[in-house]
């Protein structure tokens, strides 16, 4: 139990640290630079073919993972709690929304339209005040999982090797997986290890969601349940959805990507979202995160447990 218990012990302290230092200059922060060494190699390796981009993704993730094996030797838990320090992208996720929100709540639009590109994806420059402010709420609810949850329950599960392949699949995801012409079949295999990766640490934040706001529990998993399937994301509807119920709010509508208009479910029952929520939303986020690595935590150790007593039983049986 001894290891399980410091491997626990690493993650608290690694997710701590990711939500509360901050974050290392773009040009040295080790995603930075694997965002720049898969863009040279996107360059070298692009084709409209799903094979070669499943060989693109194989290479820069199974690279990664060696690279934080040979990181993990060295030393141990520790390489855990610094992985994830610098994997957990929380605090600048909280920063940037509460800098989006800022210049909403002071009228200057064209400002947030600027700011806004360093949450989203959707293309930032035709956005109204409350497709902005619709867009930093699902920013903030879906990041919860990408940046915050889903590193905690790979570093449980593979150590700090898994935090780094983890980041490296979720990164290449960001960067060309995507239903545009371009990278509809090249990106096809990021966009889908991506869903892969995310399932269980999504539905873990849906039922955080639920429990951090036990009066809204069943609205919360009904729209996670039967909003968020009509999603195009199978992870990010479902977070979308239980956070949207959890504030009272609804998301959704159409989105532009790449100039291809996406029109997305609606997600929640409430009213049109209005600059607070986004505080609202980080609130939110905040809470989930503590109960979701609780929740990933308790598990594990549980998991643990189990197989200790399993073992002292096969070897007491002998």
């Amino acid at each position: 139990m001894r290891p399980a218990l410091k491997r626990v012990g690493a993650v608290a302290v690694g997710t701590a640290a990711g939500l509360i230092l901050p974050e290392p200059p773009r040009r040295i922060h080790p995603v930075g630079l694997f965002g720049s060494v898969a863009a040279r190699a996107e360059m070298a390796a692009w084709a409209p073919s799903r094979l070669a981009g499943a060989l693109y993704w194989t290479a820069l993730v199974g690279g990664t993972y060696a690279l934080g094996t040979t990181t993990a030797r060295r030393s141990g838990e520790r390489a855990v709690a610094i992985s994830l320090a610098l994997a957990v992208g929380g605090g600048a996720l909280y920063r940037s929304a509460r800098i989006v929100c800022d210049a909403l709540g002071i009228g200057r639009v064209e400002e947030a339209r600027v700011l806004m590109k360093a949450l989203v994806s959707r293309d930032a420059d035709s956005l109204d005040e409350a497709a902005m402010v619709r867009g930093c709420v699902e920013s903030v609810a879906e990041n919860t999982v990408d940046a915050i949850a889903a590193p905690a329950v790979f570093a449980l599960l593979a150590g700090a090797p898994g935090v780094s392949a983890y980041r490296a699949a979720n990164t290449l995801d960001a960067m060309v997986g995507y239903r545009t012409p371009l990278y509809r079949d090249f990106g096809w295999f990021a966009a889908r290890m991506d869903d892969i990766a995310n399932y269980l640490p999504a539905r873990l934040t849906v039922l955080a969601t639920a429990l951090c706001r036990p009066r809204l529990a069943r609205s919360i998993l009904a729209a996670a349940r039967y909003q968020g399937r009509f999603h195009p994301s199978p992870n990010g509807g479902p977070v979308e959805a239980a956070f949207a119920s959890a504030l009272g709010i609804m998301l959704g509508g159409p989105a532009l990507y790449g100039g291809v208009i996406e029109d997305r479910p609606q997600l929640g029952w409430g009213r049109p979202p209005r600059p607070g929520d986004i505080e609202r939303a980080i609130v939110l986020s905040r809470q989930v995160t503590a109960l979701s690595v609780v929740l990933a935590c308790g598990t594990y150790l549980a998991g643990a447990l189990a197989w200790h007593r399993l073992g002292l039983r096969l070897f007491l049986s002998r």
